[in-house]
């Protein structure tokens, strides 16, 4: 059977679980997931996310063959929703040495960037607020993007960045 059986039809919703437990001890039917989720098709794409979601909750280690892919998508993303849904993965994952600079990168970019989607935003706020426990000098430049973007940002926005800015205090020197 395949994967892309269960995103098909009005029933997706409900084969959200039964496609974690189809793939469950089959690795390469994790390939034929995150090949539907680089696929062009927005709503393929949207409807596997809830999927993989859950699966890099519950085993992020699945995505690390994929981890290049998922920022080259998260830079150039195919589909609408797609920066999102890679950030949701991300935020799961231990990202090793090597891409830690790129996506520490790409989040103040994303935090900084106005247009940017509600959701990219508050993920990327709480990417980097991961990473100011590993780079503690991190916290200061995030500290100073929370005050730049709490007056002209939304209220899921604003929530986040209050959380992430009281996490912050253990890492700024006084």
């Amino acid at each position: 059977m395949s994967v892309l059986a269960f995103f098909i039809g009005e029933d997706y919703k409900e084969n959200t679980f039964k496609v974690l437990e189809f793939i469950k001890n089959k690795p390469e039917k994790i390939k034929e997931l995150m090949d539907l989720f680089f696929f062009e098709n927005n709503i393929i794409v949207q409807r596997c996310s809830y999927s993989i979601s859950i699966l890099a909750k519950r085993n992020p280690s699945a995505f690390y063959p994929y981890l290049e892919q998922l920022l080259e998508h998260l830079e150039n993303p195919k589909t609408l929703g797609q920066r999102r849904n890679v950030l949701r993965i991300l935020k799961e994952m231990q990202v090793p040495t090597e891409w830690e600079g790129r996506l520490v990168d790409n989040c103040f970019k994303f935090v900084y960037n106005r247009k940017e989607e509600i959701a990219v935003v508050c993920f990327s706020l709480e990417i980097l607020g991961m990473f100011c426990k590993t780079f503690p000098e991190l916290a200061i430049e995030l500290n100073l993007a929370i005050d730049s973007l709490i007056p002209y940002r939304s209220a899921g926005i604003k929530s986040r960045a209050s959380r992430e800015k009281k996490q912050l205090v253990k890492f700024i020197p006084n």
